[in-house]
C-alpha cells in the first residue's frame, strides 16, 4: 500500500514509526562510527576534566566553584558568589584564576556562564578531550554530518511530499505533520550535538564504577578542602549529590530548574513529542 494515500491518524502512525525507528538509525550509526576507536589511555584524575567531560564548560566551572568555595576562596550566599581579597595570587590553575578574578567583586554565580575568561580557561579541558576523542570536536562532527543529513532530509522529504499531496487535494488538516516533522529535526539534530563521544560515554560509566564507593559515603563527606573528593563526587555524579547539609554553598552553584521549555525538551528527546502529536490528523 502507497503510504501517502493514508489519511489522518493513519498517516500519522506511519510517519511516527517511520521517524522512530530513523532516528534509532542514525543513533546507531554515529555510535558505531564512534567506536572504532581504542579506549585512549588517558589518566582522569582531574576532578575538572572529568567535569568538562560530564556536562562540559558550565560543569567544569561549577566544580571548580565548589572547589575554591570547599577551600575556603570564595564565599556563597544564595546565588550570590564572593571571593576572599586576593585569593586569585594562592591559586595555579588558569579556572581558578579566571573564577576568582571575576568575582573580586559581589556578582551572580551564573555569570561564570557567560564569561569569556572563564569559558576560555576551559579550552585547555576541551581540547585534550577531544584529541582523545572522548568529546566532540569538529572532527567529530564531521563524521556525523553525513548520517544526519540522510537521516533528517528523509524525514523532511517524507512530510513534504505528504504536505504538498494533501494540499493538492484540498484538505488542509496537516498541522500535526509538520510538528512532528519539526520534532523529529530536533531530535535529530540533538543526537548530532551529542557533547560525548561513544568512547567518552564508556569512559564517565568507567569513571561512575571507579568512584561508586566515593558516592555511597557522600553524607560522611566534610567540608573544608582537606581532600578533593567533594571535587570528584561532583565531577563525576553532579554536585546535587553532595550533602546540602555539609556543603550549604553548593546551592548556589546549582543551576535552576528550566520550567516549560526544558520540559518539552525532555519529552521530545524520549520521543514524546512524536507519540504527542499524532493524536489529531495528518493530511
Amino acid at each position: 500500500m502507497n503510504p501517502f494515500a493514508l489519511h489522518g491518524g493513519d498517516f500519522l502512525f506511519f510517519y511516527a514509526v517511520t521517524g522512530a525507528v530513523a532516528l534509532g538509525v542514525l543513533y546507531v550509526w554515529i555510535r558505531l562510527q564512534e567506536s572504532s576507536r581504542m579506549m585512549p589511555q588517558l589518566q582522569m584524575t582531574d576532578p575538572y576534566q572529568i567535569a568538562y567531560l560530564r556536562g562540559g564548560t558550565a560543569e567544569a566551572l561549577r566544580v571548580a566553584a565548589l572547589s575554591l568555595i570547599d577551600r575556603g576562596l570564595l564565599g556563597a550566599g544564595g546565588k550570590t558568589l564572593l571571593a576572599e581579597p586576593g585569593a586569585d595570587q594562592r591559586v595555579r590553575r588558569p579556572i581558578e584564576k579566571a573564577l576568582l578574578k571575576l568575582y573580586r567583586t559581589a556578582g551572580a554565580a551564573k555569570d561564570m556562564h557567560s564569561d569569556s575568561r572563564t569559558k576560555e580557561a576551559c579550552r585547555e579541558y576541551r581540547d585534550r578531550l577531544e584529541e582523545f576523542g572522548l568529546v566532540a570536536g569538529a572532527a567529530t562532527f564531521g563524521r556525523r554530518l553525513i548520517p544526519f543529513l540522510t537521516v533528517t532530509m528523509a524525514l523532511v522529504f517524507i512530510a513534504v511530499l505528504k504536505i504538498f499531496i494533501a494540499l493538492s487535494e484540498g484538505r488542509h488538516n496537516i498541522g500535526f505533520t509538520i510538528l512532528m516533522m519539526v520534532a523529529f529535526c530536533i531530535i535529530a539534530t540533538m543526537v548530532f550535538r551529542r557533547h560525548r563521544t561513544k568512547l567518552g560515554d564508556n569512559m564517565l560509566a568507567d569513571l561512575k564504577v571507579m568512584f561508586g564507593r566515593l558516592r555511597d559515603r557522600a553524607d560522611t563527606l566534610r567540608q573544608g578542602g582537606a581532600t578533593n573528593e567533594a571535587a570528584l563526587l561532583a565531577a563525576v555524579f553532579g554536585i546535587s549529590e553532595l550533602s546540602p547539609e555539609r556543603f550549604p554553598g553548593a546551592a548556589a552553584l546549582t543551576p535552576d530548574k528550566g520550567s516549560g521549555s526544558s520540559s518539552c525538551g525532555s519529552s521530545c528527546s524520549s520521543g514524546g513529542c512524536g507519540g504527542g502529536c499524532g493524536g489529531g490528523c495528518g493530511g
